[in-house]
């Protein structure tokens, strides 16, 4: 009996195939330096103040929407009054500054750079997910 139990290693038997590491380090690392770079940008910077600014005239003191979620009470248990109340407040100022649009455009220009870098290996990653994808329907399909 392998070690994973033969399911394990029939999913693994699979998979192995259609593994491209340096490919889906490549996804990686786009996903979170974007994120991480969107909030370096100078509109990012200046709408985040907009949105704490707003955030504030309503009760509350975070300086960035990445704050709100590091609150330790909103990280457990059961959703309380005063989470629900945040929240309703976070998306009303994220409507009145554009919070998103804004952010959303950022990240995705730095995305689309960073794509076109890492072009070889995600065009790579692509097609061995389309192969797995192509193989995991044969396998459904009985052929």
């Amino acid at each position: 009996m392998p070690d994973q139990g033969c399911l394990g290693s029939a999913i693994l038997g699979f998979r192995n195939p259609y593994e491209d590491n340096s490919g889906a380090e490549a996804a990686s690392r786009i996903s979170t330096d974007s994120f991480a770079n969107s909030q370096k940008v100078p509109e990012v910077r200046a709408v985040f103040e907009k949105w704490s600014s707003c955030m504030q005239q309503k009760g509350y003191d975070y300086s960035s929407p990445m704050q709100a979620l590091e609150t330790p009470s909103f990280l457990r248990g059961k959703v309380s009054a005063l989470e629900k109340k945040t929240a309703v407040a976070d998306v009303s100022c994220k409507k009145a500054t554009g919070l998103l649009k804004i952010w959303f455009d950022a990240e995705s220009s730095i995305q689309k750079e960073m794509i076109k870098t890492e072009a070889k290996a995600l065009n790579k990653l692509g097609e061995l997910h389309r192969k797995k994808l192509s193989a995991a329907r044969r396998i459904i399909a009985g052929a």
